[in-house]
């Protein structure tokens, strides 16, 4: 390779990483949808679908204005909340508390997770994803309630497989 075609590489990737710190700072998120592992298994919801690990079984659920999903395994209960008022994950004051901003299934989001012993979940640790703008007014809750914080992995990758239709 040439000193130019150097300069060249090094000039492109100086632009690439300058590019993704402005889109940052401009308030954009990066994509970070995923396809799910294998052996995962997708649950259609009508409006979404998205994966869940192959012991995650469905479970009865019931809303009262809202399309409602509810699955259990042995390390994680999975529930979702798709209308007008899904909840926006206003945790701030629970222990653990963190928050960050994604982009997945082309929509933004906001990633929270946070310590809720006592809630009367299945598992004391909690992470969720909320889409505030889906379709018109209807937004998109899915929370995940695990048996340790090291399952948030599993629960990240479960929401970036996150499609809408």
């Amino acid at each position: 390779m040439t000193d130019g075609g150097s300069k060249s590489s090094v000039n492109v990737r100086v632009w690439s990483l300058l590019l993704f710190c402005m889109l940052l700072a401009a308030g954009c998120t990066p994509a970070t949808s995923v396809n799910p592992p294998l052996g995962w298994v997708q649950i259609d919801a009508g409006d979404f679908s998205f994966h869940v690990p192959p012991d995650v079984k469905a479970v009865p659920a019931q809303g009262l204005d809202s399309r409602v999903g509810a699955y259990q395994g042995d390390f994680m209960s999975v529930g979702f909340d798709y209308g007008a008022y899904s909840d926006p994950l206003n945790y701030q004051r629970l222990p653990g508390y963190r928050s960050h901003g994604e982009r997945i299934g082309g929509k933004s989001a906001t990633i929270v997770s946070y310590y809720n012993p006592g809630s009367g979940h299945a598992f004391d640790h909690a992470i969720a994803v909320h889409f505030p703008e889906v379709n018109g007014n209807l937004k998109l809750t899915v929370q995940v309630t695990c048996k340790t914080a090291t399952d948030y992995e599993t629960a990240l990758t479960l929401f970036r497989t996150i499609q809408f239709n």
